[in-house]
């Protein structure tokens, strides 16, 4: 991910200056001032950015350089031939070491314009679920989506007994707190830490790995003692 932090801009002249932060770029920002111009499939507002993250969500993100590119990895996305891999820090002790949560998801119908987990219901979701490390309080565990619905991750887990640490839209005021003295949590603790295709246009396959960030391991570090 990019942990880009703005600088102050000054405005005005002598004693009326002030300092305003300027906003921190986005993505698509960094991307084109990288790679130049890209494809506007997607808009101008995702120059070559193939899938979204959730906001806060760390990791990688595949960006096409080109609109046949563009083209290709998004029928690959749609096909699910694209293998995902997901770092998640959860709430409590699974009482598993692998399991497969099948859930459909259905409009949340609230506020939070969301989703949530149903027996049945408008889309099929599907995550296969795996326990790294189990520090008591948390887990850490990596989530394999073989779909790609919005928040599915988030729902999945959060019905499954384990929110996501720091997932204030699912798991709310419900969430267990984290022991006194743990670190502070400021976003959701989730990563893309895999991505595997075949590259678009000459089938040569690809498979890009991304580490915990630091926010990531400062916790697990801490539980570890």
């Amino acid at each position: 991910g990019f942990d880009v932090r703005g600088q102050a801009e000054q405005q005005g002249r002598g004693r009326d200056r002030r300092r305003e932060p300027r906003p921190e770029p986005t993505l698509a920002d960094l991307a084109a001032s990288r790679f130049g111009r890209l494809p506007m499939t997607m808009g101008v507002e995702r120059p070559g950015i193939v899938h979204r993250l959730d906001r806060g969500t760390s990791g990688l993100v595949a960006i096409a350089r080109t609109a046949e590119a563009m083209d290709g990895l998004r029928a690959a996305f749609r096909a699910r031939e694209v293998q995902k891999a997901y770092l998640a820090v959860v709430h409590g002790d699974p009482t598993w070491d692998e399991t497969v949560l099948d859930w459909d998801l259905v409009d949340g119908q609230d506020d939070r314009r969301g989703w949530r987990e149903a027996g049945s219901g408008e889309q099929s979701a599907r995550t296969e679920v795996e326990v790294l490390e189990r520090f008591g309080h948390v887990a850490l565990v990596v989530c394999r989506p073989s779909t790609g619905r919005r928040h599915q991750l988030r729902v999945h887990l959060c019905a499954a007994g384990l929110p996501i640490v720091g997932d204030e839209l699912y798991a709310g005021r419900r969430a267990p707190q984290l022991p006194r003295g743990a670190p502070r949590v400021r976003r959701v603790m989730l990563h893309a830490a895999g991505l595997a295709f075949q590259h678009p246009i000459t089938a040569e396959p690809f498979e890009f790995e991304a580490g915990p960030p630091d926010d990531v391991l400062e916790l697990l570090g801490w539980f570890e003692g």
